[in-house]
């Protein structure tokens, strides 16, 4: 049987709605429509997940949109549903802008073991320059005086920045203060929607070098961006969009990741050419690229600097500027040469990974490398701990060594 008709999924993402309560100037979705997923469809796509699901350890859902939280009673059966087809073996994930967070909500995604990714971008001037209300409001205040309730119940809580050029200066700062309100754990993505110059990648290179001090000094923090590169071995993947992790719509259709779509009937035409398949009929070839993406970027990356940093790029990303996942853009190329030059003098200096010994894993994705030659910690397999990473299906990163770790 062919490779892109076999391949198991671990993990998936589920849009709940095309709409979204904000109007971000940099959305990838590139507009916002009122269709929302039909209960019936959504507990069709849970089913056709179970029947590809790899049954390694936990299976991991994450609801996405548009913003999710817009149709919380949807989510809440959905999950209800989920729970029982995967007899309790499923973690829930997604990302939220934060605005519609309340304890209740916070309490029943608590509960059911849902931890969500929040976007917040920066401090109030920046955040409120991008992402906006319909009438233009900006909606820093709405989610920063929530920051607390959301830590009562997610300690360790996951906030992403879009990256935009005007954050570079200030991203170092906007860490220290944001840990000093309790947050330890910050992702950012670029945003490639926004002009980027080279005077842009030298002054990130600057503050990457401050932010890795930072780090250093307070090691019960973690950017991702940096601590991934140095203590993960070489990436064959960028991430494992289109293997074990795949994206599906409101109308059932199914996109190797969120990150691929695109909302309005405008955009129908572009969504075809670049979907995998669809729960009424299954995975179609055009999986298999992702599945062999390996061969094609050694031919085309090998000599980079970056090759061992890299994994090729974010898929969606190089298919939005070139029109194809392997037309490697310069974006995003300068981009992690960047990141590469910063953490290479850095890879045997794990940092933020190192949690004491026999103690839950509260990851930081070191447990990729747990039983390995090159683990670089230890935790007892006896021990009843939990992996916290949650969405790590985003990285895909040593899928078979990351799941027998999740024991609950």
């Amino acid at each position: 049987m062919a490779k892109w008709k076999q391949t198991p999924l671990h993990s998936c993402t589920i849009d709940l709605t095309e709409n979204c309560n904000l109007r971000c100037t940099y959305c990838f979705t590139w507009g916002k429509t009122q269709r929302v997923l039909p209960e019936k469809l959504g507990k069709k796509i849970i089913d056709f997940f179970y029947d590809h699901f790899d049954n390694q350890g936990y299976a991991e859902i994450s609801f996405w949109g548009g913003e999710p939280l817009l149709e919380f009673e949807l989510l809440k059966r959905l999950v209800k549903y989920a729970e029982k087809k995967l007899k309790g073996k499923v973690i829930f994930g997604g990302t939220t802008n934060g605005t519609l967070l309340d304890e209740d909500k916070l309490k029943f995604l608590t509960d059911h073991n849902c931890k969500m990714l929040l976007s917040l971008d920066g401090n109030r001037e920046h955040h409120n320059k991008f992402r906006v209300y319909p009438n233009g409001q900006g909606s820093y205040d709405d989610i920063i005086e929530k920051l607390p309730v959301i830590l009562k119940y997610w300690p360790d809580l996951r906030l992403r920045f879009s990256l935009t050029p005007e954050l570079i200066p200030i991203l170092p700062n906007v860490i220290e203060n944001l840990y000093k309100e309790g947050v330890k754990y910050f992702i950012f993505s670029p945003v490639y929607e926004l002009e980027w110059k080279d005077n842009d990648f030298k002054l990130l290179e600057k503050k990457l070098k401050l932010i890795l001090k930072f780090l250093k000094e307070h090691q019960d923090v973690t950017v991702q961006q940096i601590q991934d590169p140095i203590s993960s071995p070489p990436q064959e993947y960028p991430c494992g969009a289109g293997r074990s992790y795949v994206g599906f719509g409101v109308d059932g259709t199914i996109a190797p990741c969120h990150r691929f779509r695109k909302y309005g009937l405008n955009y129908v035409t572009w969504n075809q050419k670049i979907y995998i398949g669809h729960v009424d009929h299954g995975f179609y070839p055009l999986r298999e690229i992702f599945i062999d993406f390996p061969i094609i970027r050694k031919e085309q990356c090998s000599e980079c600097e970056a090759y061992y940093f890299c994994g090729g790029g974010c898929y969606a990303i190089n298919y939005e500027l070139s029109g194809h996942i392997f037309g490697f853009v310069p974006y995003l190329c300068k981009y992690e040469k960047t990141i590469a030059k910063i953490v290479k003098h850095e890879r045997k200096q794990i940092i933020g990974t190192k949690p004491p010994q026999n103690q839950s894993c509260i990851c930081y994705n070191a447990c990729y490398l747990e039983n390995t030659p090159n683990e670089i910690r230890h935790v007892d397999p006896s021990a009843n701990f939990a992996c916290m990473c949650f969405n790590t299906n985003y990285q895909g990163k040593l899928d078979d060594q990351f799941r027998p770790l999740i024991n609950r």
